[in-house]
């Protein structure tokens, strides 16, 4: 994402703002000089993805979605639609992929 975010994401979806602003608050440690942000954006994400996918497909998910772009993290953690969207490209992508075996 480019340029400062000065604020969080307002939504009329309460459980969307909550995370916004969480997401929000969290954004300043997503560094890669702090080794710790992909496990940080991970908790944060998990209990969301659940909701999205389940308990037996959130590990993995969680895992593919912690493994893009630092600017990718940034954008999801800051806006709950893109999270849910990643949500369900990683899920589109792991069942092509076992599609394929």
């Amino acid at each position: 994402m480019s340029g400062p975010i000065r604020s969080p994401l307002q939504s009329s979806d309460p459980v969307a703002n909550q995370y916004n602003i969480g997401g929000f608050q969290l954004w300043p440690a997503m560094d890669p000089a702090n080794p710790n942000y992909k496990n940080m954006a991970g908790e944060y994400i998990y209990d969301y993805v659940v909701k999205f996918v389940g308990e037996d497909k959130a590990g993995k998910i969680t895992g593919l979605l912690i493994d893009l772009p630092i600017d990718e993290i940034k954008a999801y953690l800051y806006d709950f639609n893109r999270l849910f969207y990643k949500v369900g490209e990683a899920n589109n992508f792991m069942m092509q992929v076992q599609a394929s075996q």
